[in-house]
Parts: structure tokens; sequence; C-alpha cells
């Protein structure tokens, strides 16, 4: 049983380590063989019919509800029943009556389109079950995969059912086709998912997660280890190996790419962050810092340092340079750790300082524990190497060798980040040297000023970083933007332009007109202002010039007459750019500062009687503020295309006037405002602005402007750098502090009192926090839905004043419908749709949202319901397109005889984004300021847990001093509260113990003298007995005239002598114990009075006696120097004499120190105690000689007992003893 519990004990260690590995490699095995489907397509077939049976039983459901006439009551009454991603259509004599949502493609609903099993609808692909009940015909729709035309942050193609297919499988609807075939829950064939090479990442992940468990467990098994050996040279040395082992994986993980399926992961990729081939990327660099952490905690925990560091020299000098070099050391360490993290700011992808809590993704993060893992790595190793170098050397010269060096370092480079280094090293170094002298470990007032520290250090630091890379990049975006702007090109027109030429090429109006004799131009202009400039393309003036072969062309302020096709070719070569991928329009350069483009189309080209051209010209109006185009629409392209500006503002300047302008910042008119200087690249702030000048041209300046920085984003990023380190930090102090006890044991009662007040304040800021970020978005979303409804009421307003005499809406009246919708969608900046009293759709004034099947032409079946048979006069919820979620208001339109005409739709996703950020800045001005708060309440935390638990450190200290017979000191407290009790128990116990240690003194005195006299006189009758006999027989050979009286006179006269001296060293004794109380105690160099007695006994030719003082050549206690010269010649003198006579003698002399107290160790090869001599050995009356009163060693514990220290001994017979003699500084 005991086995097993060792076992269990110590080997589970080993256990996990294997596991994990076999984890690692079986995510590899996985990831890499993915690509074999026979297991997946069970597991998607199984939840594909799992999901069609769910689909059959709501429309068995639906079915009981369904009544003739009632097709939308059925959809209400079940609407909660719905499982996600079924749908249904109910048709009736093949004419649609009802639907659950808007799957149906643009103006197509006819039932044929239903016919087929599998059938892609809009942008899904469904899988179609036609169910016949009475005399409707009900079809359900089982969603598989959404594809999209494009994607981009809101669209993203992707399976319904998430399991286990990924995003590349095509659904493709073909029995021949390569790929997983799907089949139904009949074994009929469905589709086929075409394989694809991109395997699933979640094995990646898993193999990186357990990759880092089995770094962890292997630094276990390295403590572990550490731990079972018994010889400090042993731990250095699996220390050693383990650096050694640790420096070798992380070699085979950059230069072989091992284990190569981490490398599949967003963490580990070069795209994020990239810096050499030491530092490959984001998770390299946190296995690399790991690493370094996992090693400097092993060393400061469990490595003891080498026993030449231990044996400093005598010499003064020498042990400065040792000193020296053990702090360049360090500041090498703290270097080398501060590159790497320059490394890490300087070539991530994301900015160097985050000013907002929200934009902390998983990278950042990463990075943040990375350098939290890097500079704790740093104080582990400074720390270890001051508890080594500290006691050698007082506190004056630590402080001039550390300043000195300091200076030395601060000389060599003459750089803001370099110094700080410097003097941030400095700061930390003080800061452990005072900790380390104070304490054993660190209390929670320094934790927070260390944290305080590397805070500071790192916004500064980062800021520096992110100002310096900002305006890299910065350069290069206006240099790009001046490019561009001289160019005046506009990618999202050019995008707009190229979809619409093939459109404009075919319009069978432009050609008929266009193939008139008499050309109309401005039907023409108008035409194609109302069909083809929508929306974003409203931001230019169009002209339209018709023209033929041979056709004259006259300029305004130009009497001559030129060629059309000659003048119009000639200005194409000279100032023409053919639009990438567009055959018909070109980009014209010009000076002006706005934006040309010009398009040719051709009707009956090549033939010279009938050929038609229309050059029509596009410029950009100045200062045009009309309705953007939604995110929701562009593609990834377009959406990289306007990133990089996202955040900045620009504008452009001619001749010093404003030309362009784009961004939140108004530009002044004149340029001189901001700056008169031509220098390019310059700086300069403006309005709480920093701006960027640039000339790409001699009349032309581009500015490129972001918001300045200020302090309030500067408190943010500290914050944000307190708490990471904070947390990281409060977690190493607990693994520092780890024992096998409860948890909360391992704190003290001041710094539970912190940890509950912090863990209570921040309970209390998390729940205050989320309601009031949850406050604040429900009151902006009742505020967008006043916004939204009042915009829906004024467009209401203006189409019953403009179609309010209508009868009814037919479908010839789509055209005109369309452009008013446009017209009132450009000035109310919102987009809206017209739906029939059926709910079909009408008119748009975003027709690009249906031509790419973003969205049906089904009105949403819950407002259909609400407004048609519910009686409600505006309805507004969320809808969603893809992930982009937005509010929808529908109302019904009444002519004027209170006829309902349509329903009127404003779906409001132009300001998606808008909206979004401002929701944003309000949630992180919420967030950042509990930020900023929780870190007063820290701070605050430390001076109040304090000021509470002071009295108890008062009582703490006061106790731990507590005396029997000592002169104890009472406390003054004026509180009458639960400490004034303590304190008032703990004044009457000192009361208590005076009286009972006087009582206990005088009694033990009189026993003491009792039993001294009773030895005494037994020690005095045992000679007089001899004397007596002596004398008698001296005396009667002396009456009997005995011969040899002489002779005998003499030995009795030797006895005699024997017996008196024998007498006189008795009493000589008594006398010495008897003055023990009278002591002269000052300050004394221990060190200084041991050595004197070595000397003494260091001449004997038996013995050799060796010295080991361990650099101690100084250490002051609080005794009386004779008295210590008899502690010592007495220890001395019974380790000699303990040495049987034919051994030769050894006898070590070793000196230690920790913070308080010193250790004389003294220790012989002699003959050792035996077990019944050891309980009796420091009675005065014992002795283990043949002569003396045994009074010596009781005599050596009343000198160290009246000098505050402490003495015992181990011993082993026939081996010999070892006496240790414990004294407390002297401060």
């Amino acid at each position: 049983m005991q086995r097993l519990k060792k076992y269990s004990n110590y080997n589970w260690q080993y256990i996990f380590f294997v596991v994990s590995l076999l984890l690692v490699a079986l995510f590899s095995w996985a990831y890499h063989s993915y690509n074999h489907h026979s297991f997946n397509a069970i597991r998607f077939q199984n939840s594909l019919h799992q999901k069609s049976k769910e689909a059959e039983v709501f429309a068995e459901r639906f079915t009981e509800k369904l009544r003739p006439g009632q097709e939308w009551i059925a959809v209400d009454s079940t609407e909660n029943m719905k499982p996600q991603g079924v749908e249904i259509l109910v048709y009736k004599n093949d004419s649609l009556k009802a639907w659950t949502n808007q799957v149906l493609p643009y103006q197509e609903e006819s039932i044929s389109l239903l016919s087929r099993r599998v059938v892609k609808l809009t942008n899904t692909w469904y899988i179609i079950k036609r169910i016949p009940f009475s005399e409707w015909d009900i079809f359900t729709l089982v969603s598989i995969k959404t594809e999209y035309p494009f994607n981009n942050a809101f669209l993203k193609d992707e399976y319904a059912i998430s399991l286990p297919l990924v995003l590349c499988h095509q659904v493709v609807v073909n029995k021949k086709a390569k790929g997983v075939k799907v089949k139904d829950i009949d074994g009929n064939y469905l589709f086929t998912a075409q394989e694809c090479e991109t395997s699933d990442p979640t094995y990646a992940n898993w193999a990186v997660i357990f990759m880092f468990i089995t770094l962890l467990m292997y630094v276990q098994i390295v403590i572990l280890n550490i731990k079972k050996q018994d010889c400090c040279v042993r731990n250095n040395m699996v220390f050693l190996i383990s650096l050694l082992s640790s420096g070798a994986f992380y070699y085979l993980h950059i230069k072989y790419f091992w284990p190569g399926i981490v490398y599949k992961t967003t963490l580990f990729s070069p795209l994020y962050f990239g810096a050499s081939d030491i530092f490959p990327n984001m998770g390299s660099m946190l296995v690399l810092a790991l690493l370094i952490f996992c090693e400097s905690f092993i060393f400061y925990k469990y490595v003891n340092p080498p026993q030449l560091l231990e044996k400093l020299p005598s010499s003064r000098l020498k042990k400065y340079i040792l000193v020296a070099i053990s702090m360049l050391f360090c500041f090498l360490f703290w270097h080398i750790q501060n590159n790497i993290v320059t490394q890490l700011v300087s070539h991530s992808a994301s900015a160097p300082i985050l000013f907002r809590i929200t934009d902390i993704g998983s990278l950042d993060a990463a990075r943040l524990f990375v350098i939290s893992l890097l500079w704790l790595s740093v104080v582990l190793v400074m720390e270890k190497t001051i508890k080594v170098f500290l006691p050698q050397l007082s506190k004056k010269h630590l402080s001039w060798i550390i300043v000195t060096s300091m200076l030395l370092a601060a000389s060599l480079r003459f750089e803001v980040l370099y110094l700080l280094s410097v003097l941030v090293f400095m700061v930390i170094y003080f800061m452990l040297v005072w900790v380390t002298r104070r304490k054993s470990y660190h209390a929670y007032n320094t934790f927070i000023w260390f944290v305080f520290v590397f805070a500071f250090y790192a916004v500064y630091t980062f800021y520096y970083h992110n100002i310096h890379k900002e305006r890299q990049e910065r350069k290069l975006l206006v240099e790009n933007l001046s490019f561009k702007l001289l160019q005046e090109e506009d990618p999202l027109t050019e995008l707009l332009l190229k979809e619409a030429e093939d459109l404009i090429q075919h319009d069978s109006i432009i050609v008929s007109e266009l193939c008139k004799p008499t050309i109309n131009v401005e039907k023409l202009k108008k035409y194609i202002e109302k069909t083809y400039l929508l929306r974003y393309l409203k931001r230019y003036d169009l002209q339209v010039i018709p023209c033929w072969p041979g056709g004259d062309l006259k300029l305004i302020n130009d009497d001559n007459t030129y060629n059309c096709y000659a003048y119009f070719d000639r200005l194409l070569r000279e100032k023409g750019t053919q639009v990438m991928g567009s055959q018909h329009f070109y980009f014209l350069k010009n000076n002006a500062g706005v934006i040309t483009y010009f398009g040719i189309f051709r009707v009956n080209k090549g033939n010279p009687q009938t050929e038609t051209s229309m050059y029509i010209e596009l410029v950009s109006k100045p200062f045009y503020e009309g309705p953007g185009y939604p995110e929701l629409l562009l593609s990834e392209r377009e959406s990289k295309l306007r990133e990089p500006l996202v955040n900045y503002s620009y504008g452009k300047y001619i001749d010093g006037l404003l030309a362009k302008q784009s961004g939140d910042f108004a530009y002044p008119i004149h340029l001189e405002r901001i700056t008169n200087s031509q220098k390019d690249f310059e700086v300069y702030y403006y309005e709480d602005y920093s701006h960027m000048t640039f000339h790409p041209a001699e009349n032309v300046c581009v500015v490129l402007s972001m918001p300045k920085v200020g302090l309030s984003m500067i408190l943010v990023a500290f914050s944000i750098f307190f708490i990471s380190f904070f947390i990281f930090g409060a977690l190493l102090i607990i693994a520092t502090r780890a024992r096998r006890e409860r948890f909360i044991y391992i704190f003290s009662v001041q710094e539970r009192i912190q940890i509950a007040f912090i863990g209570l304040m921040l309970a209390l800021l998390v729940v205050v926090a989320g309601g009031s970020v949850w406050q604040t978005i429900r009151r902006f979303e009742i505020k967008n839905n006043q916004m939204l409804s009042e915009k829906t009421k004024s467009v209401l307003m203006e189409l019953e004043h403009k179609i309010g005499s209508e009868k009814e809406l037919t479908p010839d009246m789509e055209e005109y419908l369309t452009s008013l919708l446009m017209k009132f969608s450009t000035v109310f900046y919102t987009d809206i749709n017209l739906y029939n009293t059926e709910g079909r759709l009408m008119a748009t004034s975003r027709p690009e949202l249906f031509d790419k099947g973003l969205s049906g032409h089904l009105m949403n079946s819950r407002g259909f319901i609400e407004l048609s048979k519910n009686g409600e006069l505006e309805y507004i919820h969320r809808e969603s397109i893809g992930k982009l979620e937005y509010l929808s208001a529908y109302v019904p339109l009444y002519n004027m005889n209170n006829h309902l005409l349509a329903y009127l739709n404003m779906p409001y996703f132009v300001g998606t984004s808008e909206l979004r950020e401002e929701v944003s800045a309000l949630v992180m001005a919420i967030v950042n300021f509990y930020l900023i708060f929780l870190i007063v309440v820290i701070a605050l935390t430390v001076v109040v847990s304090r000021r509470i638990t002071h009295p108890l450190l008062v009582v703490q200290s006061k106790l731990s001093q507590l005396k029997l017979g000592g002169k104890n000191e009472k406390i003054e407290y004026k509180g009458n509260d639960e400490i004034g009790q303590l304190v008032k128990q703990y004044n009457c116990m000192v009361d208590e113990m005076a009286a009972s240690a006087e009582k206990l003194a005088k009694s033990e005195r009189e026993s003491a003298w009792r039993e001294m006299a009773r030895q005494i006189a037994h020690e005095i009758k045992n000679p007089l007995t001899p004397m007596k006999l002596s004398i008698q027989y001296l005396e009667m050979a002396r009456r009997n005239n005995d011969a040899s009286f002489d002779e005998k006179l003499k030995r009795v006269s030797s006895t005699l002598i024997d017996q008196i001296d024998k007498l006189s060293s008795i009493a000589s004794e008594f006398s010495n114990f008897a003055k023990m109380p009278i002591a002269k105690r000052k300050r004394i160099n221990v060190v200084e009075v041991l050595m004197q007695c070595v000397t003494l006994f260091d001449k004997s030719k038996e013995v050799n006696i060796w010295v080991d003082k361990n650099g101690i050549e100084e250490y002051y206690i609080y005794a009386d120097g004779e008295q210590l010269i008899s502690v010592f010649n007495n220890l001395l003198q019974n380790a000699i004499q303990s040495i049987p006579s034919k051994r030769k003698g050894v006898i070590h002399v070793n000196l230690k120190q920790d913070e308080r107290t010193i250790i004389i160790q003294i220790k012989d090869n002699g003959k050792g105690i035996s077990e019944v001599a050891q309980e009796k050995l420091f009675i005065p009356n014992f002795t283990t000689k043949s002569s003396g009163m045994g009074l010596g060693l009781a005599i050596v514990k009343n000198i160290v007992k009246n000098s505050q220290g402490d003495i015992w001994f181990e011993t082993q017979v026939d081996k010999g003893s070892t006496f240790y003699v414990r004294f407390p500084i002297y401060e």
C-alpha cells in the first residue's frame, strides 16, 4: 500500500508526460489523414438525417395548425417550434401562400424550383422534401451550406451542420463527381461534397495545447528529479541537463519545424509575427519564453549555488569583483530579454500598444504572456543571485557597487530606451535587495511596486516603438495615397463600373436610342443616371456624348472643330489609363483635384453606315457626402483595399487650398493653418490630431492624419499592462509558495484580507461594469429604434405625398418607385424597400442586395404577420444577412382613401459600421474607466489592509519577542474593538508572565543551590575519608616507630596534596558557576573571538583543525567576550578529548549565516556520545570524563542562553559529534 502511494505521488508526472506526447502524435496523424473521409461522411450523414427527422416532425405539427385560408396563422403559431436550419414553404394550386424565410431568389417563386431533392436558393443549398397535405403542397427545406458570391467579415461560406466537413468542400449534385457521397436516410443519393486539401485546424489546435502540456510536464519531471537528489552537486547537474535539453528542443523546433503540426495554426504562422530564424513566429516565441521562465523558476527555487560561489575569497577586492560580475550577468540577462521583447514588438503585425481592451485578440494576449514570462524570469534570476551575494556585503558597499556598475553600463550608449532600461534595472535590483533583507518572500505592497514599475516601463517602451512603427507605416501610406490621389483613382468606383459595363453595353433601351437618327441626349443621360449611377456612383456628374465615324466635335470656349473619334482617341492616349479588368472604362489623369472616368460604348461596331458610339464621362462632385457603400457588399479584396486607411483621415491641397478630404477630421480650407513647411514626412499637431505631410508634386500637398494619443489612452494602456502583469505575477507567487496544505494558508492574514478585498471589489466592478455596458447598449438600441422609427415615418410621409393619390401600385410603376426610393435613400441616408400587399418586393433603393442573392424577394415572415394579420402600424425587429445583424422597420403604406398600397421596409445597415463603432466607443469608455478604477482599488487595498492589520502585526511582533524572564514590553492601543481586547489580554499576560518568571527564577535558584550544595557536600566527603584514613595510618606508624615512617610520610603527604588539589578544583568550578549571572555583554565580533580560540588549539600535533568561514569576516552579536572564549575553548577542548588516542584527530569549524542569525558548527571525528549520555549532557552534575564535576557544558549552555542564542548537537557513536551554536545578529 505504501509502495502504491509512493508510485501515485511521484510517477503520475511521467504518465501525463507520455500521454500528452502521444496525444500530440495522435492529433498530428489525424490532421494529416483528414482527407480520408469515410468516417466523416458517416458522421455528417447522421447529423443530416437527424435534422431531416426534426424537419418532418415540425412539418407534422405545422399541418396540425393548417386551416383553409389560415396559412399565416399556422406560420405564426408554430414559429417557436421551428428547428434551426429548417424552413417551410406553403403552396396552394402552385401558388405560394406562406413562408418562414425569404429563401426564394429575386422574382422567382415557381414551384418548379423545388422539383429537385437538392437545390440552391439565393445563397443556400437546401434538401427539399414535398409533403402533400389536403389542398396544399408543403415543402420542408433543410439547409446544407451557404455559398456567397464573395466573402467578407459578414459573409462566410459555411455548413449549417458544423460537423465534420470544412468550408472548402463544395456541394455538387453529380453522382460522378469525386468526393464524399452524401445519402438520405433511405440510402438515396443527395449530393457530393467535393474533397479539398484544407484540413480541419481543430486537430492542430489541440496538438498545440498538448505540446505545451508536454513541456510543463517535462519541467515537473525535472523538478521531481531535483527533489529526489540529496546532494547539491547532483541538483545542479540535473538543472544543467534540463537547460541543455530545453535548448536542444527549441533548436529542433525552429530548425526542423518540429512538431510540424503546430505550424498549421495561426499562433505559429509567420503572417502575424516573424523576426528571424530564431524568432520565426509568435508560437515559437511563446515556447521560448515558457522554457526560459521554467528554467529560471527551477534555478530560483531548487538549485543551490555552486561551492565556489559559497566560498568567496577573503579579499574584499576580489569579493567586490565577483559581486560586480554577478550584477553584470543579471544585466546582460535583462538586456537580452529586452531585446527579445523589442523584436516581439517591432515585427508584430498588430500595433505594439493597445489603447482599447476590446482590441486584445488571441495573438495580443499571447504577446502579453510572453513579455510577462520573460520579465518574471529576469526577476527570478536576479533575486536568486542577490540571495547568494547579499550576505557578503554591507548595504553601503553593495549600493556603491550597484551605482558604479550601472553608471558604467549607462555610459556605453546614450539612447533613451537603453538609459531607461538601465534605470529600471537599478530600481528592480534595489527593490529586490530591500525585499531580500526584509523577508524571505515578497509582501503584497512590494509586489504592487514591482508590477507598477514593469507596467510603466512597458507603456513607455511600447509607446516609443508604437510611434516609430506607426510613422514608418504612415510614410508608406501617405506615399501610396499621394500616388492614388494624383491619379485620383477610386477602387470601389472601378469595381462598380466593371459590374455595370456589360449591362450598359447590352441595355436594349440604350441600344435602341443610339440607333435612332436623332439621339435624345438628355433622355439617355437621365436613363443612365436613374438605372446605373446608383448609390455610391451618385457622387459623380454624368456627361453623355454620342458620336459616329466622321462626326465632328466642337468644344466650349474653342472655335475649332475636331473629329470626335480622333479627339477622344488622342485624349485616351495622352491621359487615359484603362481600368484593370474593364473593356470599356478608362481613368483620366488631371490636376484639377477631381476623379474622372471615361467610358466608350459602340453599337453596330464595324459598320460605317450604322456604327454609333456613346462616350460617357464621370466627374466626381466636390465634397460629396452621400450614403456610403455598405461593408456587406464589399468583398474581402475591396475591404482590404480600404482597411489601411480606416483609422486615418486625409486631405489633398492644391496650391494651398483644400481640394479633397475624407475621414472624421474636418480639414481647414487653407493648408497654412496646419503648416507652411515644404518638408516631406514631417509631423505636426493641430486640433488634437497628428498630421503628416507629403508633397507628391510642386503644388500638391497630401495630409494624412490620425487622432493624437491622449492621457486617457495612455492610462488605459497602462491599466492593461498592469492587470496582465498583476495576474501573471500573482500566479507566480502562488506557485513559489505552494505547499501540501490548504490553499488559503499559504497567505498571511494581511494578504488574505487584501485578496478578499480585491476579489470582492473585482466581482463588484465586473457586475457594475457589465450592468453599465448592458444598460448603455440597451439605451443605444432604444435610441436607434426611435431614430429608425422617425426616419421611417418621414419616408412614409414623403411616399404618401408622392403616391398617396394612387388607387393601387402596379408592376409597371416599378421604375418610378425605384427612382423615388433611391432619391429618398440619398436624402435620409438609409436603404428602403417596398413590398406589395402580398409580401413580394416591388422596388428597392439597394438592388445589389437582391441581384447578388443576399436577400430574397419575399418579405420577412414575422413582419408580414405583424402588419397584415395582427394589424400593427409599425414593427421593428432585428434581422440578419450572414453574420451582419441590423434593425429593420416595417410600416403599412396607405393612400388618401385609407386603402393599403404596400408595405414599407427600412433595413438600417448602411450605417452599421458607424453604429458599431459608436457602441464600441461607449462600451470602451465604460470598460476603460472601470479598468483604471480597478488600479486605484488595488493601490488603495495596500493602504487600507495595512492600516487594518497593523495592530495585528504589532501583536505578532511582540509575541515573537516574548521571553520568559526577559524584559517584555506592553502594547499601547487606544481602541476598544476586538484587537483592543486582544491587546488587553496580551498586556495582562505580560504582567502575569513577569510575576511567574520571578517566582520560577527564585524557585529554580533555591532548587539549584540545594542541589549544588548536596553535590558539593558529596564531592567533598569523597576525598575527606581517604585523607582521614591516611592520617590515622601515619599516626599508627609513628606510634609504632615504624622503620619506614619517612617513606610512608612522604606517600601520605602526596596523597593529601592530591586530595587537597581536588577540593580546590571543586571550589574553583563551583565559584565559576556561581559567577555566571554576572556578564558584561556588548557588541562583539563573534568571528574574531572564534578565530582567537582556534589559534590556541591549532598548535596541537595530534589534531588538525579546518576552518571554513564561507566568506564571513564580520558578524556582530550581543554577548560577553570572556564568556564566549570559555564557550569556544570548552567545545574545542571537549572535541579534542573525545578523539581516541589511536585515531588522527580532525576538527571542522564551519560558519553559516542566514538573514538574521549565524550558526557556528564544530565537528570532530571522536568516539561520539552514547544514547544514555545524550539525555544528561547539559545537566550540571553530569560528566563523561574520569575527572571533573561535569559543569563545563552546563556553563556553556548557560552562557549561550544568556546571549539569546541556542546550542544543540548531533552525534554518531564511533564516528564523531557535531555541536551547533546559534547567535542572533545585533542591530
